[in-house]
């Protein structure tokens, strides 16, 4: 027992000393910057695109559910941003807009997802060998699954809320009714936030592996990101003085601060799983090596 727990402790002391290394050498807040940039680019554009697109879904207010949760992630200043742009665009209903936006949204999301994908790898410590195409199709193809996966969440985040107010009206409201409902829309949530991360830690990087949901690094990114958006949102809302200081563009500021934190979020949870991968394959190639050294 007292072997398993210094095993344990040294692990953890092993991948927490490669982590803080990383840390130091600047590698999260740089890739988050330069990944901050890029998904403040692809960001409107394919936002654009799948509103539009989700008009045509038979699912009644699917585009309010979305501005419904943002509001509940990102800051005040920084979902109204987005909620108010998005609304100037949609309502304006431009000819084209959804073929114009479908192009749009494929290059400048393929181009925000490459730019994570090169981050990974070198949070990862490896160089990309598959080719332009290859890495295209990879990020396009990472694209339109977190687009298919965003529609879903919505839906359930939607049917729990119907399913609410009919039991609400049927059995009559209670508080533990409303508490039940909130954890299953929080539920949905993380649920969707792990399965991103996962896909994004399995084909990101250029990096062979199985795919896994419940990994440490995972989890760490989906519940780090979730404690630093309520954080900073609070923070933004009590103390931050950005519109003030910024005027107009204090909104966004405070977005592309939030994608920052979700960028330093996303790198931290991709450099622990590497971590504990690096330590695993260690220890399974420690036998191998004391059976093959000579003895005397």
């Amino acid at each position: 027992m007292s072997s398993q727990r210094s095993q344990l402790r040294d692990k953890f002391r092993a991948v927490g000393k490669e982590v803080w290394q990383e840390f130091l050498d600047d590698r999260f807040s740089n890739g988050a910057a330069i990944l901050a940039f890029w998904t403040m680019l692809a960001l409107f554009p394919t936002a654009i695109f799948a509103l539009s697109s989700l008009r045509y879904l038979p699912v009644p207010s699917l585009q309010q559910a979305m501005f419904d949760l943002l509001q509940e992630v990102l800051p005040p200043a920084a979902s109204d941003l987005f909620k108010n742009t998005m609304q100037d665009i949609l309502s304006k209903r431009h000819t084209g807009l959804l073929s114009f936006g479908l192009v749009f949204a494929v290059v400048s999301g393929s181009s925000g997802m490459y730019a994570v994908m090169q981050q990974l790898n070198a949070a990862y410590g490896v160089t990309e060998h598959r080719s332009f195409w290859v890495t295209r199709l990879v990020s396009v193809g990472l694209m339109v699954l977190f687009f298919l996966m965003l529609v879903v969440t919505f839906v359930l985040v939607i049917f729990g809320g119907v399913l609410h107010d009919w039991l609400a009206h049927e059995l009559g409201w209670s508080p533990l009714l409303g508490l039940t409902f909130a954890l299953f829309r929080w539920l949905v949530i993380m649920l969707f936030l792990l399965a991103v991360f996962a896909f994004t830690y399995r084909w990101g990087p250029d990096v062979p592996g199985p795919l896994k949901l419940f990994t440490v690094g995972n989890l760490c990114a989906t519940f780090g990101l979730l404690l630093a958006s309520s954080v900073f949102r609070v923070y933004v809302s009590n103390f931050g003085s950005y519109d003030g200081m910024y005027g107009g563009l204090g909104a966004a500021i405070v977005l592309q601060l939030w994608l920052f934190i979700a960028g330093w979020t996303l790198l931290l949870g991709g450099a622990i799983n590497d971590a504990l991968g690096k330590h695993h394959r260690e220890r399974a190639e420690a036998p191998s090596r004391s059976s093959a050294t000579p003895t005397a």
